[in-house]
């Protein structure tokens, strides 16, 4: 009889003595109300998975889709470094694996036509080829030279957003 009644008194105390907030009456009304949000949810989750299918099947990429609606509210310039920068870590991820300083070695043939002045001047700091702004491969006073510099300004400006966000991390200010 003593193992009896302690078994009800602990089955008695799962349920949370609720009686100085609100009564057992209360708490179940509120979990009915939780459970049938929680199926109108399923509901809903349901009906953007068969959305999604449907798209899938007139030729959308749903990546690229959630991408486009993560970034609507994010700024072009911005989008412009992010596409910048992927392009850079491609670049790097298409190197031979052990390649190492000399990636960084500067080009014997010089600037090509296939990238802008303003764009090699950009990737000579960002590829580490450009520590100062004196290895512009241009003549000097020409507007692919002007163009360098300033595609080099930009990337030092990169460089320098870059090392504030991971100044704290390592102990600089």
């Amino acid at each position: 009889m003593v193992e009896v009644a302690k078994i009800e008194y602990e089955a008695e105390n799962i349920i949370p003595d609720l009686s100085n907030q609100m009564g057992k009456g209360e708490f179940l009304h509120f979990m009915a109300l939780h459970s049938k949000v929680e199926n109108e949810l399923q509901l809903v989750k349901d009906k953007r998975k068969k959305l999604r299918h449907y798209m899938e099947r007139q030729g959308i990429e749903l990546q690229l889709f959630d991408q486009v609606r993560k970034d609507m509210d994010v700024a072009i310039e911005v989008l412009r470094e992010r596409q910048q920068t992927l392009e850079l870590y491609r670049n790097y991820a298409s190197l031979p694996v052990g390649t190492q300083g000399e990636m960084f070695t500067p080009d014997e043939e010089g600037p090509t036509d296939e990238i802008s002045a303003d764009e090699q001047g950009y990737l000579a700091v960002m590829t580490g080829r450009g520590a100062t702004s004196d290895e512009n491969p241009f003549e000097a006073q020409t507007d692919e030279a002007n163009d360098w510099h300033q595609g080099w300004l930009r990337g030092q400006q990169e460089l320098a957003k870059q090392m504030q966000k991971s100044g704290p991390e390592i102990g600089w200010s």
